[in-house]
């Protein structure tokens, strides 16, 4: 078994086609993957799983990504976050950063882009930081 095999990422996204992308390129990598398709599905999977890493889209029906992230971190602390929006503003990449994100990656995307991102946060969280800088 490899490093990287002992990951778990959640991924949230409320489009199925692009928790599947996710999910299939991830596992393709090594990670373990489990998604959930709205905020309220995410949370309630966090109370009995544990997740090296969150991948969660902003703009979601219900509670926002910004919204899932803040309580992401309070019921795993630690856990590194990588958000993805389709909508590149400063002002949420500063939502990101307050909501407890290392990076907010903006759509369309490559796929390297994501498991570099991907691996600078876990290489981040073996070393014992979380956050931006």
């Amino acid at each position: 078994m490899t490093e990287i095999n002992k990951y778990n990422i959640l991924v949230i996204d409320d489009e199925l086609y692009i928790r599947e992308l996710y999910s299939e390129l991830l596992t393709y990598h090594g990670y373990k993957v489990t998604t959930a398709g709205d905020g309220v599905a995410a949370l309630s999977i966090m109370r009995t799983t544990g997740f090296d890493l969150i991948i969660c889209d902003i703009a979601m029906p219900g509670i926002r990504g910004f919204d899932v992230c803040l309580e992401a971190g309070k019921i795993i602390p630690g856990v590194n976050i990588i958000m993805v929006s389709a909508y590149d503003s400063a002002d949420n990449v500063e939502k990101a950063k307050k909501a407890g994100a290392q990076v907010l990656i903006s759509k369309p995307f490559k796929a390297e882009d994501l498991l570099n991102a991907i691996k600078n946060a876990l290489k981040d969280k073996k070393q014992g930081n979380n956050g931006l800088q």
